[in-house]
């Protein structure tokens, strides 16, 4: 299986800024926008590793199929496009499929191959769904008990660590070398 380690650093890598904030963005997952030729991208960083993960994976959806045309409205198509992207660029098809044998997908394999993509439940279950690897009925069930689980707000129990940037640490490790402080820099 295919799995991308580290989305933020693969957009960074891109040419993508990412930011995250903890402040009034609280109401709103994730947003990006084109600053000239620069992809922007802001995350809510009081979600779950999993759910930064594929909130980041949305707005690059946005920014590879809206592209130009992104702007503060947005639309339910919009979205449902790059919640559709975000899933198929996370869980491939073919990994999908070939990971789950039968329809009779059970809550512990949820919770086992969530760690493959490293997603969460939840996005893992309307994907074998959508892909139509479970019944309508194996959804349903799985829904009903990932969300008495916890899993409809969270991510309980996750041990997944957010991702991290590498200008950061690159920033920070070149300030060290060179013993420098923030304040220096101004």
């Amino acid at each position: 299986m295919a799995t991308i380690k580290n989305l933020l650093q693969l957009l960074e890598l891109k040419g993508a800024k990412v930011y995250s904030d903890g402040g009034p963005l609280q109401a709103i997952d994730a947003f990006s926008f084109r600053h000239g030729a620069t992809p922007v991208v802001f995350l809510n960083v009081h979600r779950s590793a999993e759910r930064l993960r594929f909130d980041l994976a949305h707005e690059l959806g946005h920014l590879v199929m809206h592209g130009e045309s992104l702007n503060v409205e947005s639309g339910k198509e919009k979205e449902l496009a790059a919640n559709d992207f975000a899933s198929s660029f996370l869980m491939p098809r073919s990994d999908v499929i070939g990971a789950i044998r039968g329809n009779n997908l059970m809550l512990e394999d949820v919770l086992m191959l969530k760690r493959c993509w490293r997603v969460s439940p939840m996005a893992l279950k309307l994907r074998a769904h959508r892909l139509g690897v479970i019944s309508d009925w194996t959804y349903s069930t799985l829904a009903k008990q990932l969300s008495m689980a916890g899993f409809r707000r969270g991510d309980p129990g996750s041990d997944l660590r957010p991702e991290s940037s590498s200008l950061l640490t690159q920033v920070m490790s070149d300030m060290r070398g060179r013993s420098q402080a923030f304040a220096e820099l101004s």
